[in-house]
């Protein structure tokens, strides 16, 4: 059995959160999320996210550091990097993303949320 992981890119842009509305056609449809995906063979968390930030916003982004592990709701694990946006404007990959926003914290828990993104957030924004 391969196990595969996967990042969830949490990217802070003037004290706002990057969300993203998946796609009709893809798994889990019309859930937000954070920018994410699947680890590759030979990469590291951080270079995944900085690889699926570019494929599906075009944004650039510097990581600042790794907030979370949870399990995830389609990879077994679920590295959450806090990033902050650096330079580009959003671009959505459309066939992987159907809308987005830059939420302001309390905005990110009124999304109908992935459960893994729903339990980073609750936890995450307490602090």
């Amino acid at each position: 059995m391969i196990i595969i992981d996967g990042v969830s890119v949490v990217i802070e842009k003037a004290g706002k959160y990057l969300m993203i509305q998946r796609a009709k056609e893809v798994p889990l449809p019309l859930k937000w999320t954070c920018v994410g995906g699947k680890i590759e063979a030979g990469e590291t968390p951080e270079l995944t996210a900085i690889r699926e930030v570019r494929e599906e916003v075009g944004l650039e982004i510097e990581i600042i550091e790794q907030l979370a592990m949870l399990k995830g709701d389609i990879v077994e694990k679920l590295y959450f990097l806090l990033a902050k946006w650096k330079d580009g404007e959003v671009e959505m990959e459309k066939k992987e993303i159907r809308d987005f926003g830059w939420l302001n914290p309390e905005d990110v828990l009124r999304l109908e949320l992935l459960p893994a993104t729903r339990k980073f957030f609750e936890e995450y924004l307490k602090h």
